[in-house]
């Protein structure tokens, strides 16, 4: 059974320049997201198996860029690694845009692979078993009832007990982390999955990347 990870992002805005930087806002942000995916792929300095991590940007057009590890080439498990990668995949982008060839997966990285679209789940098809299990964390503006301020509303065994059921009830589950400005519905295929939807209540010092690691955990003590 694969894991996969959803992130949805607005964008990447950073160059090269910013990995230099330390403590910058851009710098922050993209060693946020390093240690997200490296937390969902790596276990210790090996790869996990059957894991798929999937960055959804919205911005300047809706692209997609998979990590998957039986795949993936050249990636090291700290978070300049994973930037500079990104960075060379987002020009890639903008060269494909700008070129109009929009219409097929690349890769911008041995391993790595990109397309241009708005379909999250695009191709996922051969990795997904129904019934599909899912749990949704909205980070956006919008939505903020599963975040919580008070860490005394999350209970941990309460949390793995949910993520356990998804793997008794469902073939596959799937991880969906949204960063989008303003809260977006569920794509067309999961709609009729709400009865496998989950909103878990966060608390604030639980950020994503250490959530991305409780998961894996929980789901490694299965094995």
């Amino acid at each position: 059974m694969y894991r996969i990870f959803l992130i949805k992002v607005q964008k990447f805005n950073y160059e090269k320049k910013d990995l230099n930087v330390p403590f910058s806002q851009k710098r922050i942000i993209i060693g946020f997201l390093s240690r997200m995916v490296t937390n969902a792929i790596f276990l210790s300095h090996s790869l996990r198996a059957k894991v798929i991590v999937r960055l959804a940007i919205k911005e300047p057009v809706p692209h997609i860029i998979q990590i998957q590890t039986d795949k993936i080439r050249y990636l090291g498990p700290d978070e300049r690694s994973f930037a500079s990668i990104i960075l060379k995949a987002e020009r890639k982008i903008l060269e494909q845009i700008s070129n109009s060839q929009n219409n097929h997966w690349f890769q911008p990285n041995p391993g790595l692979f990109a397309k241009i679209t708005d379909d999250l789940l695009i191709d996922l098809n051969s990795y997904l078993n129904e019934p599909i299990g899912l749990i949704q964390f909205d980070y956006n503006s919008t939505i903020r009832d599963n975040i919580s301020r008070d860490a005394t509303d999350f209970s941990y065994e309460d949390f793995e007990r949910k993520i356990n059921n998804l793997q008794e009830m469902y073939n596959s589950n799937i991880f969906i982390f949204n960063f989008e400005k303003e809260a977006t519905d569920l794509p067309e295929p999961l709609l009729a999955l709400r009865s496998a939807h989950h909103n878990v209540k966060i608390p604030k010092l639980l950020n994503p990347p250490k959530l991305v690691g409780i998961i894996n955990i929980i789901l490694d003590k299965r094995k």
